[in-house]
């Protein structure tokens, strides 16, 4: 039986789905109930008529899985199934609802500065002699005095001597920048990385545009923690998908939950 892998909260998967096959036979003499059951314990996040489907109901007809779908999330064999399925992946997992809620919200609200920033640092010019361009050390002006003799180019000066850093403070008075100095991107050492920025940390990408940093989608988090919560059901139902309900939204109806004020 092939198990798609779909959904967002893959705090709740096991490397081999738990709760289906033999353990769900258990309780089911019906094969395909037995399916349907394995289906959305697999996949949290996946439609009951989708499993539906999967499981062999309805055939190529969406509107006959869909009937299928209601109809068998209402039988009560089917119902007792899922509940003692996800018991069991629970204990087996040794996972409380409160652990995933918790490592899902220090996602969502983990600070992307601590894995990387946009900083503005000093040029070249903020703090050399007068102005003029600053360079590291000797060892560079010399190999840019090589350069420039190769390229039969006047050598350049070091008049503005040495100990340049990219880490330095802007000079406000600074005339060739105007105090604005350059922006840089820096990246965190993420051997070093703890707390909730350790678990927003997805890994690293490196192209042909240079490096990119990768994220688990805090949005994403916090929508998923809002979904085990369930203090935005009715909302949710009001706007048909949780999908469908922008950004803004979301952070209007989690002010006022911290408030107090979640009403029906």
């Amino acid at each position: 039986m092939h198990l798609p892998r779909r959904g967002r909260l893959e705090l709740l998967a096991c490397p081999a789905p738990c709760g289906t096959g033999a353990e769900i036979k258990e309780h089911m003499m019906d094969d395909r109930k037995a399916a349907f059951v394995a289906f959305l314990i697999a996949n949290p996040t996946m439609k009951a008529a989708e499993a539906a489907r999967q499981a062999g109901y309805g055939g190529s007809k969406p509107q006959s899985a869909r009937a299928a779908g209601t109809r068998l999330m209402k039988d009560p064999e089917v119902r007792e199934a899922i509940a003692k399925a996800k018991a069991q992946r629970a204990e087996k997992l040794e996972i409380t609802a409160d652990m995933v809620v918790e490592r899902l919200w220090a996602i969502a609200t983990a600070d992307p500065n601590e894995l990387m920033q946009h900083r503005r640092t000093a040029c070249r010019y903020c703090h050399g002699i007068g102005h003029a361009y600053q360079w590291i050390d000797e060892a560079e002006w010399l190999l840019a005095c090589q350069r420039a003799e190769k390229r039969h180019q006047p050598k350049p000066s070091d008049d503005g001597g040495y100990g340049f850093s990219e880490h330095a403070d802007i000079n406000p008075h600074c005339p060739r920048c105007n105090g604005e100095g350059y922006g840089r991107t820096f990246f965190a050492d993420t051997r070093s990385i703890k707390g909730p920025a350790r678990l927003l940390y997805a890994g690293v990408k490196e192209g042909r545009d240079g490096m990119e940093v990768k994220t688990h989608d805090q949005v994403a988090a916090m929508r998923d923690v809002c979904k085990l919560l369930g203090f935005l059901k009715d909302k949710v139902e009001h706007k048909h998908t949780f999908e469908q309900m922008s950004d803004d939204e979301i952070e209007r109806q989690i002010a006022a939950f911290e408030r107090g004020e979640n009403e029906a």
